[in-house]
């Protein structure tokens, strides 16, 4: 028995429709896998050992003050003066902050 007209339409756009996924499927890309952040975490904290000054766990926050006795308490640049090996950020502090940290 012949086809009728609408299956030999449906058939041909089966057709297409099949011919058009395989052509997707041969120029697409595949997709990236997720970036694994945990490691990227670690390897900079690996990279920066050796830089960090103070731990990050005793930082504070700074209170907003014009009180000179509480600015000149709370300047936080003497915790840095105290490091071996820091001359030039000790220069850098002095012209900043005063002769405080020689």
């Amino acid at each position: 028995m012949a086809k009728s007209m609408i299956q030999r339409r449906q058939d041909a756009e089966r057709e297409r429709i099949e011919a058009y996924a395989a052509t997707l499927r041969r120029v697409s890309h595949v997709p990236r896998p997720a970036p694994d952040f945990e490691r990227a975490l670690d390897e900079a904290r690996r990279g920066f050992a050796g830089v960090a000054i103070r731990d990050g766990a005793l930082w504070r926050p700074k209170l907003k003050t014009r009180d000179r006795a509480r600015l000149r308490a709370g300047r936080g640049a003497s915790s840095l003066c105290a490091l071996p090996g820091l001359s030039r950020a000790r220069g850098h502090l002095a012209r900043r902050f005063g002769a405080g940290c020689q």
